[in-house]
């Protein structure tokens, strides 16, 4: 194991969880993506393209075989996936997203519009 992934245990919540404590740091913030303004107004890195990416990377799949109105609890994603989600998101901008936001529709179109909504942008 390397001293970054003790590190990043150590951080957790516990040895089998890969949720940090806490509001994540500007390094945490700066790797999962921050907004960012071009001519005067915001980009969410909280894409419909981003999301799918990450749901894709926890299910070990590509993004272009999720269907938006797949149940993804049937794919194989579970509770702790779900939450590092949450957290992920939250880091990038989705600060009032809560894990039954995502938790009571697993599907991938629900969480778009759920998710571009609290940033204020369109799904």
């Amino acid at each position: 194991m390397s001293d970054r992934q003790r590190a990043e245990r150590r951080r957790s919540a516990c040895a089998l969880c890969p949720i940090p404590m806490g509001r994540p740091s500007v390094s945490e913030a700066e790797r999962w993506g921050s907004t960012v303004r071009k001519e005067g107004r915001a980009i969410s890195p909280l894409a419909a393209d981003r999301l799918r990416a990450d749901v894709a990377e926890l299910l070990a799949c590509d993004p272009a075989e999720i269907d938006p109105d797949e149940d993804l609890l049937d794919r194989g994603l579970d509770s702790v996936r779900l939450m590092s989600l949450v957290e992920k998101w939250r880091a990038a901008g989705a600060a009032e997203l809560e894990f039954p936001d995502l938790a009571e529709q697993p599907e991938l179109g629900h969480w778009t519009v759920v998710v571009s909504t609290m940033i204020g942008g369109k799904a």
